[in-house]
């Protein structure tokens, strides 16, 4: 019986426990299964938010080595995609942001207002590339998960707006600015360092919640309902 009080009240002390519970103080005796709820919970949601920081520190690491020691921000991978099977059947091809940066800066406002969809899209360096153009993606069947437009070079010197476009939301100016991209860059390792101190303080809470979790249930298992009430008393 001292061992159970001895066990018991070590699981009282705990501060977590009480916590999780939203109570001064805990009686293991009667709080075991609330708190093996509270516990298995907390857990759950602990995986998951790790699981949502390292899928932060994925995608931020591959801008970062996109960026580099410099450079403009990546274009999305849908983007990247379309000029990877383009540049194998030996077309020459730009992303739109890409060409968008090799423009005077005061033009390329403009440019986005107009060509919304060229920008964010992919541009063919010779018109007549685009039937075959289209028949390589076609066979590709990418299926990306944003429409990705492909037009000309060309177009871009067009006067003409898109038809149906009222507003462009401004794009993120470290796409065609290297400047602007520096700027990300050092915003990126910010969040990055920032965000591995929050995925080892998930690691060390994920640790504790599963090692007081395997004591209450050791606990529980050991001393019987019956037993358990009568220390209570």
């Amino acid at each position: 019986i001292h061992e159970a009080l001895a066990a018991r009240d070590a699981l009282a002390a705990e501060p977590r426990l009480a916590e999780l519970l939203g109570v001064e103080e805990i009686r293991p005796d009667t709080d075991a299964s609330a708190l093996e709820e509270r516990l298995v919970a907390a857990l759950a949601a602990g995986d998951r938010r790790r699981t949502e920081l390292l899928a932060a520190q994925d995608r931020d690491a591959r801008a970062l080595r996109a960026l580099g020691e410099g450079g403009l921000l990546p274009e999305p991978a849908e983007i990247e995609q379309v000029l990877g099977v383009l540049e194998a059947a030996g077309i020459t091809a730009y992303s739109g942001w890409r060409y968008l940066a090799t423009l005077p800066e005061q033009q390329r406002a403009l440019v986005v207002a107009r060509l919304p969809h060229l920008v964010a899209g992919v541009l063919l360096n010779n018109p007549e590339d685009a039937p075959r153009a289209r028949e390589e993606l076609e066979r590709a069947r990418l299926l990306p998960c944003a429409a990705v437009a492909v037009g000309v070079t060309t177009a871009i010197s067009d006067e003409a707006a898109a038809p149906g476009v009222d507003y462009v939301v401004p794009p993120n100016p470290a796409m065609v600015d290297e400047a602007a991209a520096g700027a990300v860059r050092a915003e990126l390792e910010h969040e990055t360092r920032e965000r591995n101190a929050g995925l080892r303080s998930v690691g060390e809470a994920l640790e504790s919640d599963r090692e007081l979790l395997e004591r209450l249930l050791a606990w529980r298992d050991r001393h019987p309902a019956g037993e358990r009430e009568a220390l209570a008393e």
